[in-house]
């Protein structure tokens, strides 16, 4: 296979547990059953790791692999049996990651997620409706969390929107050596929306 029909291509497969991908395959890998991609990316000159979907029945921790750049949106969306999200440290220079809109909504049981430097934004519905999600790491390089927002006649509600056991968020700390990064939290709404550098 060359390319995905869909985005959604696994959604609504609530007991897949696993993806498989035959040997041979250049374009498509799996790794502790999650399915990645191989690309070129221009802006690190170099072929990329992408995570596409996580199987909706992959039950307890999800292991990511180190240095991809890009999850897809919806990648890990309605999941109701992983309980924890783990990012394995990155090791490329300049390294960053984009994570797509509502990629860990409605991942009902996941409790913890320490979200890994690179990542720039969080964007509305990343985890909207994570209703047992109760701790959150925000890297250092976080410049912007999405609220509540209207473009045209679509409503987007804010990154961690329904998560009602959230009770700890812990900003990491900007790494020795580097500038730190404003942060932004946005309700499309006020421009005091915006905060100062954190250490």
């Amino acid at each position: 296979a060359e390319a995905l029909v869909s985005l959604n291509a696994f959604m609504g497969c609530n007991f897949l547990e696993e993806i498989k991908v035959a040997e041979g395959n250049t374009k498509f890998f799996t790794n502790d059953g999650i399915l990645y991609n191989n690309v070129y990316d221009d802006n690190f000159k170099a072929e990329v790791q992408q995570l596409i979907v996580c199987p909706s029945g992959k039950v307890g921790t999800a292991n990511v692999i180190a240095n991809i750049t890009k999850v897809w949106p919806n990648a890990f969306k309605n999941n109701t049996e992983t309980t924890e999200i783990v990012f394995a440290p990155a090791t490329m220079e300049n390294y960053a990651l984009e994570i797509g809109e509502n990629a860990f909504m409605g991942c009902k049981n996941l409790t913890k997620i320490p979200l890994p430097e690179g990542l720039k934004e969080i964007l509305p519905h990343t985890f909207k409706d994570c209703s047992s999600l109760e701790e959150v790491v925000i890297p250092s390089t976080v410049a912007k969390i999405y609220g509540y927002t209207k473009i045209g006649t679509t409503t987007y509600y804010g990154a961690f929107n329904n998560c009602a056991k959230l009770k700890t968020i812990t900003f990491a700390p900007t790494p020795e050596g580097q500038t730190p990064v404003s942060l932004e939290i946005a309700d499309g709404k006020y421009e005091s929306d915006r905060y100062g550098s954190r250490a």
